[in-house]
């Protein structure tokens, strides 16, 4: 996701919240992995209103971040 979204460049912005805010796309979790390798499978179904199904694990950095594993993550790339 990190490639796509940064245009295939060594950086990338990104503004991020498990609470929704204008603008965002939205993150869905599908499967929870706390219990196996951590973290969780997560699908972003579109990117700047274009549906792409893009399917990703996060580590369970995410939980350090958030406190929780959350259901959602709100996403937004200011630049």
């Amino acid at each position: 996701m990190l490639d796509r979204v940064s245009d295939y460049t060594e950086e990338c912005i990104l503004e991020i919240s498990d609470v929704a805010f204008e603008g965002a796309n939205v993150i869905r979790l599908v499967t929870d992995l706390s219990d196996s390798v951590g973290g969780g499978d997560y699908i972003m179904e579109s990117y700047k209103g274009e549906a792409i199904e893009y399917n990703m694990w996060l580590c369970s950095v995410t939980v350090q971040v958030f406190g929780i594993l959350p259901a959602k993550i709100y996403i937004s790339f200011p630049l």
